[in-house]
């Protein structure tokens, strides 16, 4: 909490790093904002360990923005962590940890849950089972079913190569191909190959992309600074021990119904979590408030791609769910 200089009064805004405490293990969180009596969001980034902050700052006048490094990524990657704790079980309990340490914190019965690609994942289920600890969950790129997923994406890569007609792209994604169910033959290499073809061929119209994702970085560095060798060793750290996390997810019946007013965002472009497996995972959710919201210039990353939307998507949810609840 920041004071003001020869006063005693305490200025609203806050701008702070901590370490904590989640499971056992040092950890990081970032926590900003301009009044410190607004609701408290908490974001859950992707990869896994793809630790880097995209930052929106106008996030600020409306919430207590919460950024974590989760368990082995970023600031939060050391020798304390094992790999054994890197595990599904283990991070949905850091994230439930972190929750009610926000919530005793800054004494408030609830909280806003945002995720990420991964992190929605982790954020779907966390807000599945302690439903009463949150306002709304908020999914970014919804990760629906892994297996699935993995067939639609590297399809679409493909028709994309053949399309163009590109030769090399063809005989790469041919190479890698897939075992059944949508599983790369050669694992983490055959997954990163069809991404980096998915980005070269993909039709995402945004054209900004590139100019944000530097300039939220630029920010990043002034929010919670993170050198680029810790954050390619937590990331590959992280990666390498939850590898196959995604090959046994399957929301359709994992989690039919949910207890939390849900709002499901998505690029109308997205095949890294694709659009039509959020979209009819939308339709088959129960839950007692839900929204699906289109991102029409879009595709994984539309709270970056299209920021000054998702800020008024934001507000709206805040406003629905405050009215709804209180």
């Amino acid at each position: 909490m920041l004071i003001s200089p020869g006063k005693s009064k305490t200025i609203k805004c806050i701008n702070i790093i901590e370490k904590i405490q989640l499971g056992g293990v040092t950890q990081w969180i970032s926590i900003r904002g301009r009044d410190i009596s607004k609701p408290i969001m908490l974001f859950l980034h992707g990869g896994p360990g793809a630790s880097r902050r995209y930052y929106n700052c106008q996030l600020e006048k409306i919430f207590i923005i919460v950024n974590w490094d989760q368990r082995g990524s970023g600031n939060s990657f050391s020798e304390e962590v094992s790999k054994e704790s890197i595990n599904v079980e283990q991070l949905i309990a850091d994230t439930n940890d972190l929750v009610e340490f926000l919530k005793k914190k800054f004494n408030r019965k609830k909280i806003f849950l945002v995720g990420h690609s991964w992190g929605s994942f982790l954020g779907i289920n966390t807000a599945y089972r302690y439903p009463n600890n949150f306002y709304a969950y908020v999914g970014i790129g919804q990760v629906v079913n892994g297996k699935m997923n993995e067939r639609i994406s590297y399809n679409y890569t493909l028709d994309m190569a053949r399309k163009y007609n590109n030769i090399k792209a063809i005989e790469e994604l041919t190479t890698i191909s897939r075992i059944e169910e949508g599983l790369y033959c050669n694992g983490r290499t055959g997954i990163h190959k069809e991404r980096e073809w998915l980005y070269e061929l993909g039709e995402c119209k945004s054209k900004k992309m590139s100019f944000f994702r530097w300039l939220n970085s630029v920010r990043t560095k002034k929010i919670f600074s993170l050198d680029k060798v810790q954050y390619k060793k937590g990331l590959n750290f992280t990666a390498e021990n939850l590898w196959g996390w995604s090959d046994n997810v399957d929301l359709f019946s994992q989690i039919p119904q949910i207890n939390v007013p849900t709002f499901i965002l998505t690029g109308r472009y997205d095949y890294v979590s694709t659009f039509e497996l959020a979209s009819k995972y939308y339709n088959q959710l129960k839950a007692p408030i839900k929204e699906l919201i289109w991102f029409e210039w879009s595709s994984h990353a539309p709270h970056i791609e299209e920021p000054v939307k998702f800020y008024k998507i934001m507000n709206r949810v805040l406003n629905v769910c405050f009215n709804k609840s209180i």
